[in-house]
């Protein structure tokens, strides 16, 4: 196996309150063929976290469920991110690739300063104002029907800029309302005939096309927070998504967290610039060993 993490996750915590669990419903659970899933459900049982208690038939270990409570954030990173993936994907799109950034600002800044320094509620940036919502309402998902790309709300004090621009591509930009955080998600929507002329599709390479898209932004708040608020982004975690079905079947997830004076540049240098074989990115595509990386 390479050394991801996620899908294990999702394995245990679904083995969590029950006895036991069919390899069929293991299958569903985490989206894989039934040999891929045979292969991926012995691998766990090598690992000493779950048992096959019949011909079948799995239930989780003390040790599955161990690894399970100290992985519980992991967990909801995970879960958050398909709910996103589920917002962001439109009812035509049959998959999505998601790159995801979430940033600490040290110390922290005024979010309301920060959207004045980069003109986004300005009359010329083109966002459509939603106001406070609770949740992803009906009104939201009108917006992005009638076609509006670029749409703005407000989720319990937090600022989420919603951008649908160039199509086939989405990026949600969360601004904390404490100046704490800050959530870059970028997804690539699949399939589109604007992708159609580029091959391979397969692997990873919708994935690069999210971290491509997602570099700009996360240049333009780094540097604006940098030279604006003399503050600092530091990355606390990335997750790698791969769905289909309306974001409800995860087929990847991955995830590293950052040691704590990885910044910004340092994460743009790694995706731009450090060949293959090197840098936090090659954590995500699977390239350390599962024993090196942990868990």
């Amino acid at each position: 196996m390479g050394s991801w993490k996620g899908l294990y996750l999702l394995v245990l915590d679904y083995l969590r309150n029950r006895p036991s669990a069919a390899f069929s419903e293991l299958c569903r659970v985490i989206g894989m063929t039934k040999g891929a899933c045979g292969n991926y459900l012995k691998y766990l049982i090598e690992k000493g976290w779950i048992e096959k208690i019949d011909v079948g038939v799995y239930s989780i270990t003390e040790e599955g469920l161990r690894i399970l409570e100290n992985e519980r954030a992991k967990l909801h990173l995970i879960k958050e991110a398909l709910r996103q993936c589920s917002l962001i994907m439109p009812e035509d799109a049959g998959t999505i690739d998601a790159f995801i950034v979430e940033l600490e600002a040290k110390p922290r800044i005024d979010a309301n300063t920060l959207i004045n320094h980069l003109g986004w509620l300005s009359q010329d940036a083109g966002f459509i104002e939603l106001g406070s919502v609770d949740g992803f309402e009906d009104r939201f998902r009108e917006a992005a029907v009638k076609g509006f790309n670029r749409l703005h709300y407000v989720i319990n004090g937090n600022h989420f800029f919603n951008i649908f621009d160039p199509p086939g591509y989405n990026i949600i930009i969360r601004l904390d309302g404490d100046g704490s955080g800050i959530g870059v998600w970028t997804g690539v929507l699949g399939p589109h005939e604007f992708f159609n002329a580029y091959k391979p599709l397969e692997g990873d390479f919708m994935v690069r096309l999210a971290i491509a898209y997602s570099v700009y932004y996360l240049h333009l708040l780094d540097s604006m927070i940098r030279v604006r608020l003399d503050s600092r982004l530091f990355v606390k975690y990335i997750v790698i998504l791969k769905a289909v079905s309306g974001g409800s079947e995860v087929r990847d997830a991955r995830y590293v967290a950052a040691r704590s004076d990885y910044d910004v540049e340092d994460l743009i240098n790694d995706l731009i610039n450090v060949p293959k074989g090197e840098g936090l990115l090659n954590k995500l595509q699977g390239n350390v060993d599962e024993d090196e990386a942990g868990p």
